[in-house]
C-alpha cells in the first residue's frame, strides 16, 4: 500500500510542471498550459493507464501492473513529444509545426518532460531494485 501511494505522490510531481505555460507564439499572443498534453488522447490514455496499473487490484500477476505503469508514462512523454510538434496545427500546416516548434515552445515544456523522463528512470530503477520494493511493501 506504500508503494501505491508513494508511486501516486511522484506521479502527480511529475505532473506538475504542466502547470506551467508550454507552448505559446508570440505573434498571435496565445500561450497553452502543459495540461494539453493530457488533453491530447495519448496523454489521456497514458494517464488512465498509469492509474490502473498502480490502483487496480484485479491484475493476477505484479508483472502486468508494472507493465502498465511504464506504458502510462511512457505515453504521457510521447503526447508531450507530439503536442511539441504539432500543438498549433489548427492555425498552421505541419510543416509550419515542425518547423517552428522550437520556436513556440517554452523552457517550461523543457522542464516538463524533463520530469517526465526522469519518473520514468526513478519508477525503472525502483523496480530493478528488489529490496526497495520489499522496505516500501512492507
Amino acid at each position: 500500500m506504500k508503494r501505491k501511494i508513494v508511486l501516486s505522490i511522484l506521479f502527480i510531481i511529475s505532473l506538475l510542471p504542466m502547470n506551467m505555460i508550454q507552448f505559446g507564439s508570440k505573434e498571435l499572443l496565445i500561450s497553452y498550459k502543459g495540461w494539453l498534453n493530457i488533453t491530447n488522447p495519448i496523454g489521456f490514455i497514458g494517464l488512465i493507464v498509469f492509474v490502473l496499473g498502480v490502483w487496480f487490484n484485479k491484475f493476477s500477476k505484479e508483472s502486468i501492473k508494472v507493465i502498465l505503469q511504464f506504458v502510462g508514462s511512457i505515453l504521457i512523454v510521447i503526447s508531450e513529444i507530439n503536442n511539441y510538434f504539432f500543438w498549433n496545427y489548427p492555425i498552421t500546416s505541419y510543416i509550419d509545426g515542425i518547423t517552428n516548434a522550437a520556436y513556440n515552445c517554452y523552457p517550461a515544456f523543457y522542464f516538463g518532460t524533463f520530469i517526465s523522463l526522469m519518473f520514468i528512470l526513478l519508477l525503472f530503477l525502483s523496480y530493478k531494485n528488489d529490496k526497495l520494493i520489499n522496505l516500501l511493501d512492507r
